[in-house]
């Protein structure tokens, strides 16, 4: 059977990876592909090479930059009342705020 995923990694890939038990997913971590079938993958994880099936993971890649950094805009935003289209709009709207420059200040500086 061929388990369809948002994102399949290839063999060599560093990615991360978060494994299900009872419907309930682990937190992602780290880890490098070293084999990837339409079963089952092998995963080299802090050192250790973990046989996870298809039908039990889920895949992503790396966060970059700029992910990491709309995650946080999103993050200081509180919408605790907001239902999940308002939020997808939070995150478009922090991801163009990104893309036309918007950095995170170090520190203010007075001039």
């Amino acid at each position: 059977m061929i388990y369809h995923h948002e994102w399949l990694p290839k063999v060599g890939d560093e990615c991360e990876v978060a494994t299900y038990v009872d419907d309930l997913a682990s937190v992602f971590s780290k880890c490098k592909v070293l084999y990837i079938s339409n079963v089952y993958s092998v995963v080299d994880r802090k050192g250790l090479e973990v046989v996870i099936h298809l039908q039990n993971v889920i895949f992503r890649p790396l966060k970059t930059e700029r992910d990491e950094a709309i995650e946080a805009m999103v993050n200081g935003i509180d919408y605790a009342t907001a239902n999940c289209h308002e939020v997808k709009i939070v995150e478009s709207i922090c991801a163009k705020l990104y893309d036309y420059g918007y950095r995170k200040a170090d520190k203010w500086k007075i001039v």
